[in-house]
């Protein structure tokens, strides 16, 4: 998933103020980008635990962050025992639900981590 679609979901709960693509830091693999962005956000709304987009799963994790389940993005329950209806889930998005933006300047700090 692209970079930009990232920054716009990250947008819906904060102002994103940096991006960092991480590397391998040890083994064969040093140096070469491992999948996981950091994020610097001035957050507004807690981001849920796990993100679907188009299919693909992201997951956050940050410091003081809430714990919500993984199937519908809510609080107070955790995915096995999850029950909650389709269309009352909050962390299920369509990708033309995020159309590309741009982040200006660069920043190494970091608040928050996202995986595919």
């Amino acid at each position: 998933m692209g970079n930009e679609i990232i920054l716009n979901i990250i947008s819906k709960y904060g102002k994103v103020e940096g991006m960092r693509l991480n590397k391998y830091t040890k083994g064969p693999a040093a140096g070469l980008l491992n999948g996981t962005r950091t994020f610097k956000v001035n957050l507004k709304n807690n981001i849920p635990s796990s993100v679907t987009v188009g299919g693909h799963s992201l997951t956050f994790l940050y410091a003081g962050q809430r714990k919500t389940c993984y199937k519908c993005g809510h609080e107070g329950h955790l995915a096995i025992d999850c029950h909650t209806e389709e269309v009352d889930k909050v962390n299920i998005f369509n990708e033309d639900d995020f159309p590309a933006i741009q982040l200006s300047g660069e920043s190494h700090s970091s608040r928050a981590g996202v995986k595919e």
